[in-house]
């Protein structure tokens, strides 16, 4: 409740305007027991969180509603909660009007207006500009370089900053919240350095918690910025040709819908935390990290997918967890190659689920842990080892999918497969050491099912089993307690 000023503006066609100040009176009739402070402020990217309360709530026929806010903010009709997190740049307002209202059954009314002031320092680089570039420090006050490439369209920044002692100035240090590229091209590029400010104590990285985006974009270089937060979300047909980052962390997904990209995506970056969902409308010709601890990757198909690792004073196995899910045969039309050509990967598959229509080049890794490997199965099949052949997809035999693994001899470790399953209709040459079934699997069987599998090498007991493509039914190739090596 309160008086507030509103400035009416008009203009003519011949150059007239004239403007005339009113006074708004917003009062109650039901009375509020709890609201926003008349003035609340806060920096993009905080979340605003209030629970309203009044007299008449729970009442039968009462209902919450905002009758004016911004458009990130929501309200709960039954509840108050008032809750939004401003994201995009033109949310940064020194001043947005909002009224909070609940409607009693009886026809009563009861209104509250506040201001909402979101702070952040929003800049512009256009690609038509003779000056392409800025710099800025941030929350270290390391200095970060962004340089714009390319001949069309715009890029908008926007840091985060936090209020000092002497208020809020754009000239204070603040880490890059979002970057959103605006009627991009193919040809469109973003590059970010950073400078280490020793003196201040910086540490030579940044972080960039979103990235929007709605058409091609060539290049986003930023090897020294870590993407944490939201992380990208490219709409429409969107996407980011070649991505390069410091690492993913914190849930950060990559979203990128485009299709546009026929030779495939090429995304380098360190460390990739357990929750990151990469999901892709185009194929992706490299995905390279130092690991990939979890969440998923979906995409039509992939080149190469790689997890280097690391050695020194603070090493990294490079495991891959994550669930990889290729939707298509192959990464040429027609099927003249696999769906996925290579994944090589530094540790161990360890935890990860990976689902291919077509088939699967070379897999390389030190060992298979907790993991699956399907290829060519029914998408509504389930977990563990299928037991029909209907359990794999119709086709011809001449196209149904293939597979070749190599599991390393890793030192210090005894068994290679341990608690995996590998099920593909034509399985190629298989070096793998079958593992001890760990306690507490209640008689499930783990192990390798095909139709046709070309020959089978266990280091551990130094045997080569090489079957026959005519063999069929159920029959066991290899047997270590309850892991199985069978044809179905």
């Amino acid at each position: 409740m309160g008086a507030f000023e509103v400035t009416v503006w008009a203009a003519d066609t011949h150059g007239g305007v004239g403007e005339h100040v009113l006074t708004l009176q917003v009062d109650t009739g039901i009375p509020f027991n709890s609201v926003p402070e008349s003035m609340h402020t806060m920096v993009i990217g905080e979340e605003f969180c209030w629970d309203v309360d009044s007299d008449a709530e729970g009442m039968a026929g009462s209902t919450y509603s905002l009758s004016l806010a911004p458009d990130w903010l929501t309200i709960d009709p039954n509840t108050g909660l008032m809750s939004g997190t401003p994201t995009r740049w033109w949310h940064v307002s020194d001043d947005q009007l909002a009224i909070v209202r609940m409607d009693a059954a009886a026809g009563e009314y009861g209104e509250h207006a506040f201001r909402i002031n979101v702070l952040g320092h929003v800049f512009v680089i256009e690609a038509a500009a003779r000056k392409r570039n800025t710099s800025f420090r941030d929350a270290d006050s390391d200095l970060v370089k962004v340089n714009l490439m390319g001949r069309v369209g715009r890029v908008v920044l926007v840091r985060a900053i936090e209020p000092g002692a002497d208020g809020y100035s754009p000239a204070q240090p603040g880490d890059l919240f979002s970057i959103e590229f605006d009627e991009s091209d193919h040809r469109t590029g973003l590059s970010m350095r950073v400078r280490r400010n020793r003196k201040a104590g910086g540490d030579g990285q940044t972080t960039l918690e979103r990235v929007f985006g709605a058409s091609p974009v060539r290049l986003l270089a930023a090897t020294k910025t870590q993407l944490v937060g939201a992380g990208i979300e490219m709409i429409g047909q969107g996407y980011i040709r070649r991505l390069k980052l410091l690492d993913i962390l914190g849930g950060a997904d990559v979203i990128m819908p485009g299709t546009g990209a026929t030779k495939g995506l090429f995304i380098k970056t360190g460390r990739i935390g357990h929750e990151t969902d990469i999901i892709l409308g185009s194929g992706i010709k490299t995905l390279n990290s130092l690991e990939y601890l979890g969440g998923s990757v979906v995409a039509p198909w992939a080149v190469r997918v790689i997890t280097r690792g690391r050695r020194g004073r603070t090493p990294i196995r490079g495991d891959f967890g994550a669930d990889l899910i290729l939707t298509e045969r192959s990464n040429v039309p027609g099927g003249k190659h696999p769906a996925l050509r290579q994944m090589r990967v530094a540790g161990f598959l360890y935890g990860a689920s990976i689902h291919t229509v077509g088939s699967v080049g070379i897999i390389t890794a030190g060992a298979m842990i907790d993991s699956s490997l399907y290829v060519g199965l029914q998408s509504s099949f389930g977990s563990g080892l299928p037991s029909e052949q209907t359990d794999f997809l119709a086709m011809p035999e001449k196209q149904m999918p293939t597979l070749r693994l190599k599991l390393r001899k890793t030192k210090g470790l005894e068994y290679s497969f341990v608690n995996s399953n590998i099920c593909v209709w034509n399985l190629g040459n298989v070096i793998v050491d079958l593992g001890r079934i760990q306690t507490g699997n209640n008689g499930a069987e783990f192990g390798i099912v095909g139709r046709n599998i070309e020959s089978y090498r266990s280091h551990r007991d130094r045997k080569l089993i090489t079957s026959s493509s005519e063999m069929t039914g159920a029959t066991e190739v290899h047997r270590v307690d309850d892991f199985v090596v069978k044809l179905i």
